[in-house]
């Protein structure tokens, strides 16, 4: 049925078939389908509502607009191609590509979107805290101007902090900064360049130092040992090449070598020997001056018969006599060496046998109890002695 005339709309039943023209006002009407050409126009805080229960409502209050859901279930939104939201001028604020990419706005700009593998950001992110819980998690940058980039990863046996992985930039470094200064920088060449101190803070602390694949924990070990007895350990324990020993370098060679077989050995250049400690004492090439030299007295004790007194325990030895006294050599002799001997004869009638060479000619010990003094220099052959008597 179709009515053309002036009657309101109020005069037909619920559901009737009508059609109107021009601008028409309904109140309270159910139709079963409605069909507009041109505008459906609402006034403020008018509804148009959807559902058997008011569920979807969609309104204007005069201040602002409402999509509200006030039903059971979900709002659905869709598009076949892209759904786009947009401010009143065009310009984005989110673009949704169906079963692609998502897109969000800041002032028409985008700065993130979602991607196959994960998103991407355009900007800077700010955030409170950042979990990465997945399997060997990783965060890479990479700087889109010298094509350089470094990555932060975590897999199952190690923590890394990689530099240029893709080996695109020469000479790249890892550096830690603080306070805007440059604190520890390591190099491609694995060199690590540290500014201010080290500090190693626990109980037998130490520094492994390993050269190559050789050696289970380290060529050079430094370490400070507090649990017993308090010490600074400087050793080559464990690198089977360091069989030369302990090099302390300058830029003229070697001037100190510690060897295990060899002793300490000092050096004036490369090549020239000037001093070397061995286990059987110290050995000097060249003059040697000193000032202030004190000489400990070794006490042989109270004895009497042969005697062989050994140049390790001191150059001055004293011996108090309790028979007669025979010495004719040391104990593992040195050519260079020499000894003084304090002799107390302590007593009365005493005998030196001694196939010694005496300045003089062959000398004899006092008869009293006195004080004598022998001194004996050996030249690698023969003992040459002096024998000064009766100091009372």
């Amino acid at each position: 049925m179709s009515y053309l005339g002036p009657k309101a709309i109020g005069d037909f039943a619920d559901s009737s078939l009508v059609t109107l023209t021009g601008t028409q006002t309904l109140t309270n009407k159910t139709v079963s389908s409605l069909g507009v050409t041109g505008n459906a126009t609402f006034d403020d805080n008018s509804k148009a509502i959807f559902g058997a229960g008011s569920d979807l409502q969609i309104y204007h209050d005069g201040l602002n607009s409402y999509i509200d859901d006030q039903g059971t279930g979900r709002i659905y939104i869709r598009a076949s191609d892209q759904l786009r939201l947009q401010a009143s001028d065009g310009g984005n604020y989110a673009l949704f590509a169906a079963n692609g990419a998502a897109q969000f706005y800041y002032a028409n700009s985008e700065k993130l979107a979602t991607t196959s593998t994960g998103v991407d950001v355009t900007g800077t992110v700010t955030a409170q805290a950042l979990d990465l819980a997945t399997n060997n998690p990783r965060i890479r940058f990479d700087d889109s101007d010298t094509s350089n980039n470094g990555e932060i990863t975590l897999d199952n046996t190690a923590f890394r902090i990689e530099a240029d992985e893709d080996n695109a930039v020469a000479s790249s470094t890892i550096q830690l900064r603080v306070d805007g200064d440059t604190k520890v920088t390591v190099d491609a060449s694995g060199n690590l360049d540290a500014t201010g101190n080290i500090t190693l803070d626990s109980t037998d602390a130490k520094i492994d130092l390993k050269s190559g694949a050789t050696g289970t924990t380290g060529a050079l070990r430094w370490m400070f040992n507090s649990t017993s007895v308090p010490y600074a350990d400087l050793s080559l324990p464990y690198d089977t090449r360091a069989t030369v020993g302990l090099l302390l370098r300058s830029n003229n060679g070697y001037p100190i070598t510690i060897d295990g077989g060899n002793g300490v050995i000092f050096k004036e250049d490369s090549t020239t020997e000037t001093m070397r400690i061995t286990t059987s004492g110290l050995e000097v090439t060249g003059h040697v001056e000193a000032k202030g030299v004190e000489e400990t007295v070794y006490s042989l004790g109270t004895t009497s018969g042969t005697i062989t007194p050994n140049f390790t325990n001191g150059a001055i030895q004293k011996i108090t006599l309790n028979g007669n006294l025979t010495f004719s050599a040391f104990t593992s002799p040195v050519a260079g060496q020499s000894i003084t001997l304090i002799i107390d004869t302590n007593g009365t009638g005493r005998t030196l046998t001694s196939t010694m060479k005496f300045a003089g000619g062959t000398k004899t010990m006092s008869t009293t109890d006195t004080i004598d003094v022998m001194t004996v220099l050996y030249d690698g052959t023969n003992y040459l002695a002096n024998y000064v008597t009766d100091f009372s």
